[in-house]
């Protein structure tokens, strides 16, 4: 799906990479916190492709609608345009999660844990892998000039 919205392989599979790695690391940290892999694990790293794919689809689509002389002004542009609505996210979804801090529930606690793993763990991924990367081996944007894509986007929305 995300090869269909982001519209590059490239910059499509940096993304599920990342997305890899993410998962990864949340096996692995759980495993150290001594999280057996239960139903509640397993909802938990279901949940974690779906929210950590976010941040790094979001990064990489404002990577390919950016435009500039060279990948890192690009890559500069896309975290003023997209960086901020991808941070906030992740803050609320935090402050969301929050509550079940003090849980004492163990299906609570888990949750709490898990998802705290994969907002941190995917953020990270987000906001430094994928950047890093594209911008050394990041493709073409889709746009060769400014007034190319404001033309686009006129177009888009039908507004001229």
């Amino acid at each position: 799906v995300s090869l269909f919205l982001i519209g590059h392989p490239l910059v499509a599979l940096i993304s599920l990479i990342s997305l890899g790695f993410s998962l990864v690391d949340i096996l692995g940290i759980i495993n150290f916190w001594n999280i057996n892999i239960s139903s509640v694990s397993v909802i938990c790293l279901a949940l974690a492709v779906g929210l950590s794919v976010d941040f790094t689809v979001h990064i990489g689509k404002g990577f390919m609608d950016s435009v500039g002389k060279c990948r890192k002004e690009r890559m500069t542009e896309a975290f003023r345009s997209i960086g901020p609505p991808v941070l906030h996210a992740g803050i609320s979804t935090f402050i969301a999660i929050f509550i079940l801090v003090g849980a004492e529930s163990f299906i609570f606690r888990v949750f709490f844990k898990c998802l705290f793993l994969i907002i941190l763990l995917g953020m990270a991924h987000g906001f430094i892998f994928v950047p890093v990367v594209l911008s050394y081996i990041g493709p073409d944007s889709f746009y060769a000039s400014l007034e190319e894509k404001e033309e686009y986007e006129a177009k888009l929305t039908g507004f001229s």
